[in-house]
């Protein structure tokens, strides 16, 4: 993952409004993601909203609910109260042919003009 480069950012504009967002394919707690945000400085926007640990999962595999995707913001973002985020689970539960995808979409609403 290209992280050095959202740290070069950050490193001349503290204030730079950064979002990363999509599938990482990986689970939050994992070394790869847990040396993006330490070397990106981004923060995990199910962290900054504070989900429900047990509502912070995009795809269910055998049963089992997973979080593979994932947004993670710039603080300057991050420290925006009126920062939401939610995911919304309409693929997981579904009988298969009356899923979109297999993944539930994650939204966000952040104030980046502030």
């Amino acid at each position: 993952m290209a992280d050095s480069g959202i740290q070069d950012i950050l490193s001349k504009d503290k204030n730079a409004r950064i979002v990363t967002a999509g599938d990482f394919n990986e689970f939050a707690f994992v070394q790869p993601l847990e040396e993006y945000t330490k070397i990106s400085g981004l923060k995990d926007m199910d962290e900054v909203v504070k989900i429900d640990k047990v509502e912070r999962y995009t795809y269910l595999f055998d049963m089992n609910a997973q979080e593979l995707d994932h947004m993670f913001v710039s603080p300057s973002l991050a420290k925006k109260s009126k920062a939401e985020f939610e995911h919304i689970h309409v693929n997981t539960w579904p009988e298969y042919d009356a899923q979109i995808s297999d993944h539930d979409p994650s939204v966000a609403r952040l104030d980046v003009c502030a």
